[in-house]
This record gives structure tokens, sequence and C-alpha cells, in this order.
């Protein structure tokens, strides 16, 4: 028999009936045996999160915080999943930060008012000394609400000089 997915497992009889006879995609498939492996739905998360979730590191942008951590502290907010998180943790994809306030632990997501407020507190900044950076124009325009300096991300050449203009 095919099967859609890639990775080949061994698997148990009713297993094999299961996935013989289905139409699910290989994520589902990936699900329901984790399910019938009797894994937590944390356990089938993380396992599913650390098979499908492999961001690819964006070498310009760590170029640009190195850059600008030479001038100021750089901190990254970010809305995240605790698996997403430590997938990137344990990746080192926070290490370029001087601090991550993340929004699974914070409880406060952008574009929350109270998500930059607690990352000014935290920093001990007043607004008119930060400068956010995101792609979502939502996010940015809640930062510039409480008078934060944004920008909205729409590559890297323009972020350069946006920046050398503060």
């Amino acid at each position: 028999a095919k099967w859609p997915c890639r990775h080949t497992v061994a698997l148990t009889a009713p297993q094999q009936a299961l996935f013989r006879a289905s139409s699910l995609s290989c994520r589902e498939q990936q699900t329901a045996l984790l399910i019938s492996e009797g894994k937590s739905d944390k356990q089938i998360a993380e396992e599913l999160f650390g098979k499908f979730f492999q961001p690819l590191p964006d070498r310009a942008m760590g170029d640009l915080i190195q850059r600008l951590r030479t001038r100021a502290r750089v901190v990254c907010g970010t809305n995240t999943l605790e698996e997403h998180y430590a997938i990137h943790l344990a990746r080192g994809d926070y290490d370029i930060f001087d601090a991550v306030y993340a929004s699974h632990r914070t409880g406060i997501a952008k574009p929350q008012r109270d998500f930059y407020q607690q990352i000014l507190t935290s920093e001990g900044v007043l607004p008119s000394e930060a400068v956010f950076i995101d792609d979502l124009l939502e996010n940015v325009c809640a930062a510039q609400s409480l008078h934060i300096q944004a920008i909205q991300f729409s590559g890297y050449e323009r972020l350069r000089q946006q920046l050398a203009s503060l």
C-alpha cells in the first residue's frame, strides 16, 4: 500500500487497518497514531510541533539585530505557544536578544495594550524611548496608540532606512 507520509513506522494490525481505509492527511495520520499509542494532548502537540514546526533562521534579520545591539538593548516581544517557544529556545533562536517576552508566559498578547506596557515597565523605559518593529499593521498601530515609535516591517532595506532616520 502507498502511504501519503514519507516516514515509515511499524504499525500494529489495528493501526494498519485504520490507515489503509483512511483518507487522512499525513498530519492527521500521525495524530491518530499518537492517540492510538495513548499519548496525551500535550505530548501529541509537542511531537507534531517538533515534526512540522521547523522555521528557518533569518540571517539578514539576525545581522540587523546584532548591529542594533551595539547601540541599544534589543528585546523580543512574541505571540507564541509553549511548543513553538521551546523549539526556538532549544535552537538558540532567542539568544540574540537581551530579553524575550513571550505571550504564553506573560498571559498577554499583541495587540493588547498591556502587552506593550508590561515590556516597557520591565525594561524601565518610557514609550518615547522605545522602538517597536512588527510585520502586522494591527500590532504597529497598537504600539503607536501608546506613543511608542513603531515601524511596520516590509523589507530589510526599508527598515534600515527607517531606523537610520530615528
